[in-house]
């Protein structure tokens, strides 16, 4: 089998973003902060829900970003996942799982409550309920960096 692909976009719109610009501070913590939340989760989703302080990369996950579009400020992000967390979770799930998990990991991190969708992710909400309070906590400055200055739109 071979690794899975998923996509997500982060728009940010209004202002001077319209114009497919940001002050380059703030768009360099937004997208500094992205990566530690999508390789945090990433990591987390493939790797038995370990929760790693540092961010370091994700094992068994790869994130890259497209460059920016023109007239507004966008970026794609492809997760690929590895042949050994695609078999392990599904090839024709796992998009659905992943998703399952980064919004109930996200939305408990902002304080949002959020209840899992997929049968996987009821199944770890249930057999470790410790474990959504330590990834929340380890999201909450990646998620300050995105949010800072600018709302953003995700899809």
């Amino acid at each position: 089998m071979s690794e899975k692909e998923i996509s997500l976009i982060l728009r940010i719109e209004g202002g001077i973003a319209d114009k497919g610009l940001l002050d380059v501070y703030d768009a360099a913590n937004t997208i500094y902060g992205l990566a530690r939340a999508v390789n945090l989760v990433s990591h987390s989703f493939g790797n038995d829900e370990e929760v790693r302080k540092k961010n370091q990369s994700a094992h068994g996950a790869k994130a890259f970003i497209h460059s920016s579009k023109k007239g507004c400020f966008e970026e794609q992000v492809d997760i690929f996942f590895d042949s050994k967390i695609t078999n392990k979770i599904g090839p024709s799930v796992l998009p659905n799982v992943f998703w399952d998990y980064m919004a109930w990991s996200w939305s408990y991190a902002i304080g949002d409550d959020y209840q899992p969708q997929t049968s996987q992710i009821k199944k770890i909400a249930h057999k470790n309920d410790l474990f959504i309070y330590e990834i929340a906590d380890a999201l909450e400055a990646p998620l300050q960096l995105i949010h800072s200055k600018h709302p953003v739109k995700s899809s």
